[in-house]
């Protein structure tokens, strides 16, 4: 079983911790700095998971984050055509986005991508999410740089998060590469990038 990103992230700290914690009980490299280490890594790992995982349960909760999951249920149960429609009524809203009409002839690479997609394209060059670091345009389309296969369309760049989608599809997914499971696809995919509109302009 490989371990997440984020997990390994985690236990690389423990072991940096368990380090430091030998060292500091015991300063010489013997069987005994190697059981404390072992100890104390296995210890703050532990800790830090468990720390998390009550942090997680917390938010669950929290109001806020109930609100959320019901209006992206909400969003999820829409049809295309009813998220198109609103869709296209929030985009004119300027306190919510920033969209740069399309001029010109359009990008070729913009044609083999989702029908929903091709259709918003060829109306605007690029869609910025006020207040975030969110942006779908002409110039980020390309192939994943996180997971092979995809076709970023899109980017957060503040948190290094691809919007993307596979060939053939209309989902669109917020990939960070540290999906494994079919869960961890589904549960950051969005049915269209009209519904993907709809869930940013909260």
């Amino acid at each position: 079983m490989r371990l997440r990103k984020e997990e390994l992230q985690i236990w690389v700290s423990a072991c940096v911790g368990g380090t430091l914690v030998a060292y500091l009980f015991v300063q010489k490299l013997t069987l005994t700095f190697a059981f404390v280490f072992l100890l104390a890594s296995a210890c703050i790992g532990v800790m830090v998971h468990g720390l998390i995982w009550l942090i997680v349960r917390a938010s669950r909760k929290d109001p806020i984050f109930i609100e959320l999951k019901k209006y992206r249920d909400e969003i999820n149960q829409m049809t295309p055509l009813v998220a198109k429609d609103r869709a296209e009524n929030m985009l004119v809203d300027e306190s919510k986005f920033i969209c740069v009409k399309a001029t010109g002839l359009v990008p070729e690479k913009v044609a083999p991508l989702g029908k929903y997609i091709v259709e918003l394209f060829s109306k605007y060059e690029s869609i910025e999410v006020v207040g975030t670091a969110d942006v779908l345009g002409w110039g980020h389309i390309g192939m994943s740089d996180v997971k092979p296969g995809y076709v970023r369309i899109g980017r957060d760049l503040d948190d290094c998060v691809e919007f993307a989608i596979k060939p053939g599809e209309e989902y669109v997914y917020e990939l960070t590469g540290s999906e494994e499971t079919e869960k961890d696809f589904v549960d950051n995919r969005h049915l269209t990038i009209y519904h993907w509109i709809l869930w940013e302009a909260k």
